[in-house]
């Protein structure tokens, strides 16, 4: 993923929808707008799977198209094209979502076995 471009479809996306920094940060549950910051100037190293999720989520309320944000370089003048990626990532993500939480739920097993 080229995380530069990623960044500045945050940003985009932000302003488009009229979200500061700081709102969109807080809606996202960043402890600081810095990391937002960084995650659209393409300096953060790594995002988590529970900020990736809410940022595809507001995408997806804001009719933002998911595979435009994630970096898809192409811009598919096929709207059945569109749905089609829209849906298989929104497949993808439920089922990430399901891995995400089986992933906590062993975590907290271990830890409550020590």
């Amino acid at each position: 993923m080229n995380v530069e471009l990623f960044g500045q479809r945050i940003r985009k996306m932000r302003k488009d929808l009229g979200l500061t920094q700081r709102k969109l940060s807080a809606i996202l549950g960043l402890a600081s707008p810095d990391t937002l910051t960084r995650l659209e100037n393409g300096k953060a190293t790594q995002i988590s799977l529970s900020v990736l999720f809410g940022l595809i989520d507001i995408a997806m309320k804001g009719d933002v198209e998911v595979w435009w944000l994630l970096g898809c370089e192409s811009n598919p003048d096929s709207r059945t094209f569109r749905q089609s990626a829209n849906e298989k990532i929104t497949m993808a993500i439920g089922e990430l979502r399901v891995a995400q939480a089986i992933a906590e739920a062993l975590l907290l097993e271990l830890r409550v076995a020590r």
